[in-house]
Parts: structure tokens; sequence; C-alpha cells
């Protein structure tokens, strides 16, 4: 990956002075700069209810919150971590910033609409913050009827309204993003000359670009139920699963994008840390679109939820097993590459390898709930929760702060202390995976999502489970305070600090 040198990247931050010109701006890199910044505060407020959510299950009877509040964190937990961090941050952080640059643009395709993308998604992200300071909803992240219908407590207008806009930003950023590649890049950069780091965004921009008119159309049929122009539940054409069935048609696929663009940070990270090349680089890139295209497909099977023909049972569980085989592609082409090559144990190396890790543990997961006898049991269990948090929120986390680590020294121009970091990164492996282990054994034995209370013989891992989360949120904010130090105190960075 060809990138610009530390001595230029980082003028960015000192050709205009003053907040008017980072708010006005049209440079990408700026512009990525106010998504980190904005997509990090909000990723702090979901982090915030993970605590308060871990704090009530220590006692099997919840004693801390009550179970009206329990559901309000339940659902303010998810819609910050899926909408305003899991989706949007690598496309508009580090795909923002990067990908002009790696096929030699010299900005994205649509400057203007970049930063009229960013104010939609800051005004989407004030709407829900404005909602939940003002009672919040109870109705899951999902918004499934009946608990979004005009019995829902809450502020339930402010919260799809923000999410609609949080979607809108994430697919036109996705957008300027491939027509980016498609229309900006040099001419000297062909198409077998793109890195799989363009390539993984490529994917992930085209996913968010064809999805988000399905979520745009579901919050649209919500919102209009809602102000009382029933679309959903009343009349000769009233549907009580349409939402449901046109939100899952977006989320189960969209759920693939962030995770291509992960794929593809990853790969240049085992790459460039082993000190080798790339093994069967076309097959990385073939599973990569492969990925892409399963998950697209795998829309229908969103659009048959709550069906209950014979073919509707058969759609889902094929392609989840589908998309198995061309991420099996990929890890095994990651193993070769490691294996022939001589591997550095940097930061940003450390958090390739724990996205291998929870990558790996999260698409075998899948399989048991591709398999419909299993699936059956295991739905709306913790352990359908658990492989959702390996399989995209565990990936989307360790590829964003590997790639974060890794351009750091571009991005600002300082180093971070590197031995603190190494430390971070082993510190959120183990606690992602002492937080989310136990959920695969209590969701085997019949817990369900979103349970207020549990039996008392499942403390122990509940407890266990609390404990991996209190280090996980503790090492996480470790690095917002040594990158904060960094980008204002830290050791300048000279030529390549990666030498890659």
């Amino acid at each position: 990956m060809n990138l610009t040198p530390i001595a230029h990247s980082q003028k960015y931050l000192r050709e205009r002075q003053g907040i008017w010109s980072w708010l006005t701006t049209t440079d990408h890199k700026r512009i990525a700069i106010l998504y980190l910044v904005s997509v990090t505060a909000f990723f702090v407020i979901g982090g915030a209810t993970t605590g308060l959510l871990r704090v009530e299950s220590l006692q099997p009877g919840g004693e801390v919150l009550a179970p009206e509040d329990f559901d309000r964190l339940f659902t303010l937990h998810g819609l910050f971590l899926v909408f305003f961090f899991l989706l949007p941050s690598l496309t508009t952080v580090l795909g923002g910033f990067l990908l002009p640059i790696v096929v030699g643009a010299g900005n994205v395709a649509f400057p203007r609409l970049n930063l009229v993308g960013w104010y939609i998604f800051l005004a989407g992200g004030a709407l829900l913050t404005w909602s939940t300071i003002h009672g919040a909803v109870d109705a899951g992240w999902t918004l499934s009827m009946p608990y979004s219908t005009d019995y829902s407590s809450g502020q339930l207008t402010g919260v799809i309204l923000g999410i609609l806009l949080a979607g809108v930003s994430v697919g036109l950023m996705g957008l300027n993003l491939v027509v980016t590649i498609h229309r900006r890049r040099a001419t000297e950069v062909s198409w077998s000359e793109i890195p799989v780091f363009a390539w993984g965004q490529y994917a992930s921009g085209l996913m968010l670009a064809l999805l988000t008119p399905l979520l745009v159309a579901a919050l649209l049929l919500l919102l209009r139920n809602n102000l009382g122009y029933p679309a959903l539940t009343d009349g000769p054409v009233g549907d009580a699963l349409l939402y449901k069935r046109l939100f899952w048609a977006y989320a189960h696929s969209a759920i693939h994008a962030p995770l291509l663009a992960g794929i593809g940070i990853t790969t240049r990270l085992l790459t460039v840390f082993s000190g080798g090349v790339l093994h069967e680089r076309r097959r990385v890139i073939v599973a990569i679109f492969a990925v892409a295209l399963f998950g697209l497909l795998s829309s229908i099977g969103g659009l048959t939820t709550g069906a209950q023909g014979l073919y509707s049972s058969v759609i889902s569980p094929l392609f989840a097993l589908l998309i198995a085989v061309p991420c099996a592609v990929i890890i095994v082409q990651w193993l070769a590459t490691l294996h022939h090559g001589s591997l550095r144990l940097t930061t940003p190396m450390l958090y390739a390898y724990g996205f291998l890790g929870l990558f790996t543990i999260g698409g075998a997961s899948g399989l048991f709930l591709a398999v419909t006898p299993l699936g059956t049991h295991l739905q709306s269990t913790t352990f359908s929760m658990a492989h959702m948090h390996y399989f995209a929120v565990g990936g989307v986390l360790t590829a964003f702060l590997g790639g974060l680590h890794d351009r750091w020294p571009m991005i600002t121009g300082r180093l971070y202390p590197e031995l603190l970091a190494r430390a971070v990164a082993v510190a959120v492996f183990l606690g992602f995976n002492m937080m989310f282990l136990p959920q695969f054994l209590l969701g085997y034995q019949g817990k369900p999502i979103r349970s207020h209370t549990y039996p008392a013989e499942f403390q122990v891992l509940e407890v266990f489970s609390s404990a991996g989360a209190t280090i996980l949120v503790a090492s996480l904010f470790v690095p917002a305070v040594y990158l904060s130090w960094s980008f204002f105190w830290g050791p300048r960075a000279t030529g390549d600090a990666w030498n890659g």
C-alpha cells in the first residue's frame, strides 16, 4: 500500500486554523478526523450503557435497575453501538482518510457531500442523545412491533429520526468511496494494483449504498405509523410484520459491510507486520466479494422473517452456511501469509491477531445458528447475542483500533507509547473473551436476550462475564488517554514508523 510520507500527510492539520475552518472543510482527512471524534463520543455513550447493564447482571434478581430502565438501557446500548459505531467507524474514519490516498486521488469524489454526510450523522446522534435525555425508548434496538407502537414509552419519534439520519449518512459515505475508486483514482493505479484495503472499503461501501434504501423505507413506515397515520397496524393493507421484514432485510446484510472493511484492514496489518507478501492475493479479493454477495442475498432471508413456508426456512440458513466458505478461504490465506513471514509483535499486529481470533470464533458459532434444529433453540438467547458480538462488534473494534494505531503516525505525525499500547491490545482481547464466552454457555442453557432477571445457577457465569466487561471497558479507556496525549505532546514520527 503506497501511503503519503509522514512529513507531508499531516500538513492538513496546519494549513488552516480555527474551528470554522474545520466546520466548513472539504478535505477528506479533516472530515475523517471529525468523524473520529464523533464516533468516539457516541461509542463512549454506548460503552457506558454496557457497564450499567453488566452491573445489573451481577445479581439474579436485578436489584439495581427497574425493569423498564433495564429495557431502555438495553435499547440505547444497541442503537448507539450499531448505528453510531459498528456501521460507520471503519468506512467514515479509516476509509474516508486513507482510501483517496491509497488510490492516488486528491480527495473523495464528492467532497461537499462528504461534509454534509458528517453533519447528517452528527444531527442523528444529537437526536438520539436528546431522546435519551428526555425519556429514551424501551422497544429494543431493532424497534420491532408491537414495542414500537403508540404503547412504547419515551421519545420514539426522535429515536427513529436519529437512526434514519445515521443510516443515510453511512450510505452516502459508502457511495462516495465507491465512486472515488471508479472515477478519481490515479491513471497509473489499475484495477489489478488496487490494494486489498481499498477492495475491502469498496465492497463495504457498495453494500451500504445498496442497502440503505431498505432501512429508509422501514423507518419511514414506522415513523408514519408512530405519527398517527397507520401504515403497519390498521387498514386493509396493514401488516405488522412489514417493518420487521424490511428492517432485517437491511440488518442481515449490513452487518457484513463493516466486516469487509475490517478484513481489508487486517489483511494489510498481517501482511506488513509479517514482512511478507499476501498469499494468494486474488483469492482474498474474490472471497471478499463472495462474502458481500452472499451477505446481500441474505437480505432475502430478512424479507421472509415471520414466514413459515418451506423455502423461507431454508434460504437464510443456506446463505449463512455459504458465507462461511469465503470467510474460511480468507483465514487460510492469512495463516499461510503468517507461516511464510517474519512476525513483528507491534500494537497493530496484536489487534490483527485479535481480529483473526474473534472473527474465527464468530464465524464458527454462526454455523450452529445456521443449522435449523440448533438455530431454533439458540435464536433469541445469549448465544446468538455472543455470536453477533464476536462476528461483528469484536471484529470491527479490533480492526478499528489496529488500523488507527497503524496509521496514527501518518495521521498526526506523532508516536504513542508502544509498550502501553501492546498491553492494552492484549487486555482488550482477554476482556472481550471473558465477557462473551460465558454467554455462549448461558445461551445454550436457554437464557434469553434482554433478560432483567435470571436463575441463581447462572450467577457464576454472569459475574465472570461482568468481570470481563470491566477489563474491556477499562482497557478501551486507556487508548483514548494516550492517543489524546500523543496528538498534542507525543514524540515526532519521521519516515515510515513501521517500514510498511
